[in-house]
């Protein structure tokens, strides 16, 4: 996608999911598995996790050229609210570095007890579904922590994910695991539309594109729309994702088309 060279931003501190990505539109046989933990032992916990972070991938790492090979394996983490306050002592300072993130502090099961109604329906509905029929995330099956691994190909990712699943039993129970992998139309999402074709693209990160007859110019995007910048060390150089599990139900959408 164009990466400056010299990245204005500070890669070192961001994790590579947020930017640039682990896969490249070349990496057709890349798969990911997601260990969705919760915390059980919390300073056996913290100590797992002290043992993870030299292996977390960070930004500078997955900036590569197109002669280059990337890392044959990633890892990421995210922490959900809950999370923090069971890892943290006493919550220390939680309030304060999400003060204006409702969403976040509330977590997903939370919201989606409130009813909305959209365009002036008479009738409200659950804009995220009920938590009851979650297979993961509800009251019962909380999540703390998910792990985000990846490799260029499932036989390395089964081993990466092996290692790490060992690295966090004694601190973590594992609430879901959910592999991932790619379709065989890798451009192409369930339904048939074409994917992929609207990838931001980040000041201060990537290149300006060349124009292109054609093609409608992709601008270059302020980094405060993804990361977070307030000053805080929880928070500073983060962004906030969203893990959701979806059924779909593609010949029902063409039936209806």
């Amino acid at each position: 996608m164009g990466v400056d060279q010299q990245p204005r931003l500070s890669t070192d501190d961001i994790q590579a999911d947020i930017v640039p990505g682990f896969r490249r539109g070349s990496d057709v046989d890349y798969a990911q598995h997601f260990l969705l933990l919760r915390v059980a032992d919390r300073d056996r916990a913290r100590v797992a996790l002290r043992d993870l972070l030299p292996s977390v991938s960070g930004a500078t790492a997955a900036v590569v050229t197109a002669e280059e090979e990337p890392p044959d394996t990633s890892m990421n983490l995210g922490f959900t609210f809950a999370g923090l306050q069971a890892l943290a002592p006493d919550g220390v300072g939680l309030d304060g570095a999400f003060a204006d993130h409702e969403a976040f502090r509330l977590g997903l099961a939370k919201r989606s007890q409130d009813k909305i109604a959209v365009g002036g329906a008479a009738e409200e509905f659950d804009l995220y579904g009920d938590p009851s029929r979650w297979v993961v995330g509800d009251d019962a099956q909380q999540v703390h922590v998910v792990v985000n691994l990846g490799a260029m190909n499932a036989r390395l990712l089964e081993g990466h994910v092996d290692d790490v699943r060992q690295r966090v039993t004694a601190g973590f129970d594992i609430a879901h695991e959910q592999p991932a992998a790619l379709r065989q139309r890798t451009q192409e999402e369930p339904f048939g539309f074409a994917d992929g074709l609207a990838q931001p693209r980040i000041e201060g990160f990537h290149q300006p594109l060349p124009p292109q007859r054609g093609v409608v110019a992709q601008p270059l995007l302020p980094p405060d729309r993804f990361l977070v910048d307030e000053h805080h060390p929880l928070t500073t150089d983060g962004s906030f994702m969203v893990w959701v599990r979806f059924r779909q139900h593609p010949d029902r959408f063409d039936e209806h088309c």
